[in-house]
């Protein structure tokens, strides 16, 4: 869906796209720019003198929105039959030749385990052009700004010019997002003219980076271990008492019984497109197993994820409604089925966000003390950016506000992105107007810590 959307960005024509909605962004700020003009501004109105820019337009997706490959390591413990039973590391390519498998008959793990739906994901990890190659998802690069330009002319007869030829008046405006970002780089800086991040990672303890053919520079590195950081300076992750038992207690553990068949359709849902997501599920009796819920709660929003993402509360409710009768239009493939956040079993469902991960954390019971890093209240999630009662007040932060909620849209039927109908933050992306002298400048600060500033490498054309 995220390569979908891009490429409909990149391969837009005469800075058109399809909006949310299905509607052309063209008509639609021709619509608006209309519908505000003086009468007779409207008059002398000329359609082609209207023109609109899209800074994507012809950049192809992999220099913007570059994806982060990773091949990490997933190593489990097996027994062999040699010299009596003893266990043995082995690593998820092993798994259908060696050891205990080996010993009961490949037969009984491909067929009635049905283990053959999974030997294409341990024999080796498909090309780095693939869309099922495993990755971190993607990462902005800054060099590419993302911004709209829009250009119209008038030839009105103003007031007290009744002789002569009309004025004609040209007005220009340029704008870009700000507030939300799509997630933090895989490394710190970002240096002019690179492809990809570079330096430190931001998340120290994440697999490491494969290279753009999908190898990696070092196969002894040790993150090849599956692993993250729960907050920023964790350097634990998985790994820490707390991190292995932070969403439960022994009392939550006893009669959990998690059986193989739970993830058997793993695969199917993977690569077929079809209605079941990867958590588990119990086909015989159609429903919920507790480990379910362990799954859902070890997902939910921690410290690492408002500090570093924009992350929406209830994105179903608000993107995924419209998303999902126009995918065709952003021409996202029928593979990819529009699912509501982890959780949720049927593509299309406005049923099941990043919200209802919180509340299965917090309401089912799983939480102990030790486990801080979890976020208690959706509220935590509005650190994007806070409308300042004092337009021009840049010192004093809004306080009340960040993180906080006063009236969320619970009781509402209309819904709003960030869940907050008033009195607090907000999340994902707002809107401002930028110059074209920003735009066109040689000296902007987008590499971060440390970085050379630079121009942006698709500035507006000299004609804008």
């Amino acid at each position: 869906m995220i390569q979908a959307l891009a490429n409909h960005l990149s391969t837009s024509e005469n800075g058109d796209f399809i909006d949310l909605l299905g509607g052309s962004v063209r008509t639609g700020v021709q619509k608006t720019i209309f519908k505000n003009l003086t009468f007779e501004n409207r008059r002398s109105f000329n359609q082609g003198e209207f023109q609109v820019f899209n800074s994507l337009e012809g950049v192809p997706v992999e220099q913007w929105l570059p994806k982060i490959g990773i091949s990490p390591t997933m190593n489990f413990t097996d027994v062999s039959a040699a010299s009596g039973c003893r266990g043995v590391i082995r690593n998820i390519q092993q798994a259908a030749q060696t050891g205990l498998i080996e010993s009961v008959g490949q037969s009984y793990f491909l067929n009635t385990l049905g283990g053959a739906q999974l030997l294409p994901f341990g024999r080796g990890e498909p090309p780095a052009s693939s869309p099922m190659s495993m990755s971190l998802g993607v990462e902005k690069n800054p060099w590419y700004m993302v911004y709209y330009g829009v250009k119209a002319k008038t030839a009105p007869r103003q007031l007290f010019w009744p002789m002569g030829d009309p004025v004609v008046l040209e007005a220009r405006a340029f704008a870009k997002p700000f507030g939300g970002r799509v997630r933090p780089w895989y490394s710190r800086r970002w240096a002019s003219g690179d492809s990809r991040s570079s330096g430190d990672r931001v998340d120290l303890l994440v697999p490491s980076r494969t290279r753009a053919d999908g190898l990696l520079d070092s196969p002894n590195d040790m993150t090849r271990f599956p692993n993250y950081s729960r907050y920023p300076g964790d350097n634990l992750g998985l790994g820490s008492y707390v991190g292995q038992t932070g969403i439960t207690n022994r009392a939550n553990w006893l009669n959990l019984r998690v059986k193989y068949s739970h993830w058997g359709r793993i695969a199917d849902s993977i690569t077929s497109g079809s209605a079941q997501d990867t958590l588990a599920w119990d086909n015989v009796a159609n429903s919920a197993p507790r480990v379910r819920d362990f799954e859902i709660a070890a997902i939910a929003p921690d410290l690492f994820d408002v500090t570093y993402y924009s992350v929406e509360p209830n994105y179903s409710g608000n993107y995924l409604r419209y998303l999902s009768p126009n995918a065709s239009a952003f021409n996202i493939p029928g593979t990819a089925p529009l699912r509501a956040d982890l959780g949720s079993r049927t593509p299309g469902s406005t049923g099941f966000s990043v919200q209802n991960q919180m509340s299965t954390v917090r309401d089912v019971g799983f939480h102990v003390p030790q486990a801080f890093y979890f976020m208690r209240e959706k509220s935590h999630l509005l650190t994007g950016w806070v409308p300042n009662d004092r337009v021009l007040d840049f010192q004093n932060f809004p306080s009340n506000r960040f993180g906080q909620c006063e009236t969320p849209d619970d009781d509402y039927d209309m819904k709003v992105p960030g869940s907050c109908i008033a009195g607090g933050g907000r999340v994902g992306y707002s809107v401002k107007i930028v110059s074209r002298n920003y735009l066109r400048s040689g000296s902007i600060p987008l590499g971060g810590d440390s970085g050379s500033p630079g121009a942006i490498a698709n500035p507006p054309p000299s004609d804008w």
